[in-house]
């Protein structure tokens, strides 16, 4: 009979469960392919299981658990999974919980399943990716124990560089130095002045001010012209209850009472009376051709006409050198007369033809 000393058996016996213990281990393992991408795009998260062969295992669960900025997609059993069952998975939030159970157990080390994972639009530029709620049972339904993770990986998101956002305002110009070192994307604001450690601000351009939100032209309202003053109105104007409008005649000064003018037009003197009155004045102008018939038989023509102070020129036509028996139609007569006496006589001779010419010649005079 072989004597075992009792300090000798005590170590064995602790090397035999120490043994056991490390034969029960179960490891669990989580790894994400690719591991970077960009936003909006996909990968592959996968679990995998060390199963020792002294503990073979019919049933498994875990958490895969995340930090956000992504989506699952549908599990699908791997090579080693597929020995105990389908994977049953149900998202909730950040977190995939998900189970394999079985009658047979198994062991080795292979994949128990994958996932498909999809980043979000603005996923941040690092996701950890985790499992939790580790646990694993036998092919009696028993626990096995222990059961561990071999830690945590890291997908890696690339992220765009952050920028000004929205429609850049008309007639206005960023801030210096406003879209660069921002960390997130911010909308474009019009502001009246730029602000220190705020990005995206705009100023209106020289030329204009901020208005209603806009950027509009200096202008008075009032129809001044020293913005942004406004109280200096054009030549011809004068300020009244806040507003521009025309001088009126007599402040102008060259008429007796008050009679404002409208915009382009200019007052008129004549007859000292002020009236306001369009500033060309015989552009619309229309004449008028009066015809008279005198006393006798001729017909004599005028034409109205329009005179540099806008008033109208009548005309009346003159039948002074036309009358019935004036001394033009005596003069007419007596040609008439003598012409009739040498046509009676027949005496044409040098003398009559030099008193009819004379005659004649009386009669244009």
């Amino acid at each position: 009979m072989i004597n075992i000393s009792k300090a000798a058996f005590i170590f064995v016996l602790l090397f035999l469960t120490m043994m056991a213990f490390a034969a029960a281990d179960v490891t669990y393992t989580i790894t994400v392919n690719p591991n970077t991408v960009n936003q909006g795009q996909g990968s592959t998260v996968t679990v995998s299981a060390d199963i020792p062969a002294a503990t073979p295992i019919a049933g498994a669960s875990f958490t895969i658990e995340s930090t956000g900025g992504l989506t699952y997609g549908i599990a699908a059993a791997g090579a080693l999974g597929s020995q105990i069952g389908a994977p049953s998975c149900n998202a909730a939030g950040n977190r995939l919980v998900c189970s394999l159970s079985g009658i047979n157990g198994v062991s080795g080390n292979g994949v128990l399943l994958t996932v498909p994972v999809t980043t979000a639009a603005n996923a941040p530029n690092s996701i950890t990716l985790s499992l939790t709620g580790l646990s694993a049972l036998d092919d009696l339904g028993d626990a096995v124990e222990p059961v561990s993770s071999a830690g945590a990986v890291t997908l890696t998101v690339n992220v765009p560089d952050s920028q000004c956002t929205g429609v850049a305002p008309s007639n206005a110009a960023l801030c210096a130095g406003d879209d660069s070192g921002l960390v997130a994307d911010t909308p474009r604001t019009l502001v009246a002045a730029c602000t220190l450690n705020i990005k995206c601000e705009y100023t209106c351009d020289a030329g204009f001010n901020l208005n209603g939100g806009i950027c509009v032209a200096n202008q008075c309202v009032n129809g001044a012209t020293d913005f942004p003053g406004c109280i200096t109105c054009p030549n011809g104007q004068v300020l009244d209850a806040g507003f521009c409008r025309a001088k009126t005649c007599n402040e102008l000064g060259t008429c007796d009472n008050d009679a404002a003018c409208a915009n382009n037009n200019e007052c008129s003197s004549r007859n000292c009376q002020a009236t306001c009155q369009p500033a060309n004045l015989c552009v619309n102008f229309v004449s008028t051709h009066n015809s008279q018939v005198c006393p006798d038989g001729s017909t004599q023509d005028c034409d109205t006409t329009c005179n540099a102070d806008g008033s109208t020129q009548e005309c009346t036509p003159d039948c002074s050198q036309h009358q019935q028996g004036g001394a033009h139609e005596q003069k007419k007569q007596a040609v008439k007369a003598e012409i009739d006496a040498i046509q009676e006589n027949q005496q044409w001779n040098i003398a009559l033809i030099s008193r009819l010419a004379r005659l004649i010649r009386g009669l244009f005079a």
